[in-house]
């Protein structure tokens, strides 16, 4: 798709098309440390606006903007600057358990500070007809219903964290809690 200050920018998200009128990518995918990205509304292709960083150890997401990175055109340096302090927030997203483990709880962090528990996560040996690459199934517990209320099918766990990252704190979320 691009670059934003030397990380590449990825495609389009599919699985957020579905929870948001927004377009969102990863950008740095494969590129950042621990294999870590960042989450970012490419909308306006030219105006690229970062607003989550995904830390790849635990699949949690935390709230960041394009403000909060400090201004390196060097994306290395940028992140050394800002990463840490980024990482002293609670998790927007959080998942409750390893993502090693077989099974867990994906849970998101409401405006109160306090955390909905929005689903159970269990790996899968295959995918589906339409998925034949997801490893991960989801069971919804947010009682939110409508699309969010169905099982859902992801080929990763930052494709998964994203999806909710874009369901419940994006400012256009389908799920605002």
């Amino acid at each position: 798709m691009g670059e934003w200050r030397g990380l590449s920018v990825g495609a389009a998200l599919e699985c957020a098309e579905r929870v948001s009128s927004r377009t969102w990518a990863l950008v740095g995918l494969g590129q950042m440390e621990g294999g870590d990205c960042l989450i970012a509304d490419i909308s306006n292709p030219h105006d690229v606006q970062v607003k989550g960083l995904y830390h790849a150890v635990t699949g949690d997401v935390f709230d960041c903007g394009n403000d909060e990175l400090a201004l390196f055109d060097d994306a290395s340096l940028m992140l050394a600057a800002s990463y840490d302090k980024i990482r002293e927030k609670d998790p927007a997203v959080h998942i409750l358990g390893s993502i090693e483990d077989v099974t867990g709880q994906l849970t998101v962090r409401q405006p109160a500070g306090n955390y909905l528990r929005a689903c159970r996560w269990d790996r899968i040996k295959q995918g589906a007809l339409g998925r034949p690459n997801a490893i991960l199934r989801t069971l919804p517990q947010c009682g939110c219903g409508g699309s969010l209320g169905a099982p859902q099918l992801f080929d990763s766990f930052v494709e998964m964290s994203t999806y909710h990252f874009c369901a419940f704190c994006a400012e256009d979320a389908v799920c605002r809690i």
